[in-house]
């Protein structure tokens, strides 16, 4: 990896943790490259893939690209980790491998981070693009500032691949819990905001693809089995802030949600069967969510009818 070169501004470590996503993985270190303000490097982990993705690292071998490798798989929040350790930046930029940035997503993070010394994680909007429906921009509320009691209260950003963090922080809190499958990086952002001030950018900076050839994990045991480890380590202070009766409706609330998202994106799969089923788990779960209703009702039908109900509804989902 060269060491030559240099960004103006702050320097800025991207890191990207892949597992057999070769193609994919390319397309988003293009657009880190593609930035309009340089990064430092480009790091990509490579958790245990058993495709060609080492080879990656031919196609950047005269660019600031580092390729690190797991001989086994451990994890996204483990892959997540071993980057931060290797990065020489003073800010930590996270790109899943799924994911491309808009060009001026580094600059206006970084802009926002070097005038607030007390701001250490800032976030932004994003886009999600799908086959048949274009490119839409997604919602949700934003909070900066002491975000702590929102984090608690349910709100979480969508994806790592939104975030600039300071390193210094990342290493004050211990970076992602690695004892932790999947919700790690909720996780993160609560330890986070027990020290730290938050910002966004409110703007689409990230793009995410949801295309037929790209499957999410329709195993929902481990998906469930994630969100209760996440929600019993953070349970003492939810049951603080919540109650106990809180506390058991935010994990119905979540079980249900958590259900829901998979239900759809298996309906979307063309899986009505499966789908079907998720959803109904998920409305046992929560049995007033019109949404869930509406997506149930849409899959009988067919593949064809679903998805030009799907479009029509604009995707309604969770």
């Amino acid at each position: 990896m060269s060491r030559s070169h240099r960004p103006e501004g702050p320097g800025i470590s991207v890191v990207i943790p892949t597992h057999n996503r070769v193609r994919m993985t390319a397309r988003a270190v293009d657009s880190a490259f593609a930035q309009t303000l340089a990064p430092l490097e480009v790091i990509v982990v490579d958790d245990g893939s058993t495709d060609d993705t080492r080879r990656i690292a031919e196609r950047y071998a005269d660019r600031p690209f580092l390729y690190l490798r797991n001989d086994t798989s451990q994890g996204a929040a483990a892959a997540r980790n071993r980057g931060i350790e290797a990065a020489r930046g003073e800010l930590v930029a996270f790109l899943d491998s799924d994911d491309v940035w808009l060009p001026e997503k580094l600059e206006r993070q970084a802009l926002l981070l070097t005038q607030q010394p007390d701001v250490a994680a800032v976030y932004c909007r994003h886009e999600v693009e799908e086959e048949q429906r274009g490119t839409r921009a997604a919602g949700g509320r934003l909070f900066r500032g002491d975000v702590r009691a929102e984090l608690i209260g349910g709100w979480c950003p969508a994806t790592t691949s939104l975030f600039m963090v300071r390193r210094s922080a990342l290493r004050e809190v211990g970076g992602f819990d690695e004892r932790l499958r999947s919700f790690h990086d909720y996780d993160l952002w609560l330890r986070l905001s027990e020290r730290h001030r938050f910002d966004y950018v409110d703007e689409p900076l990230v793009r995410f693809f949801k295309h037929s050839g790209q499957r999410i994990s329709l195993d929902p045991e481990r998906r469930l089995e994630a969100l209760d480890r996440f929600l019993e380590k953070w349970r003492p202070v939810i049951e603080q802030s919540l109650g106990p009766n809180g506390f058991r409706r935010r994990r119905r609330a979540k079980r249900a949600s958590n259900l829901k998202r998979l239900g759809v994106e298996a309906l979307r799969q063309g899986e009505l069967t499966a789908g079907r089923a998720l959803l109904a788990r998920s409305l046992r779960e929560r049995p007033t969510d019109p949404r869930a209703w509406i997506q149930l009702a849409a899959s009988f039908a067919g593949r064809r009818g679903y998805a030009a109900l799907r479009r029509r509804l604009g995707g309604s989902a969770a």
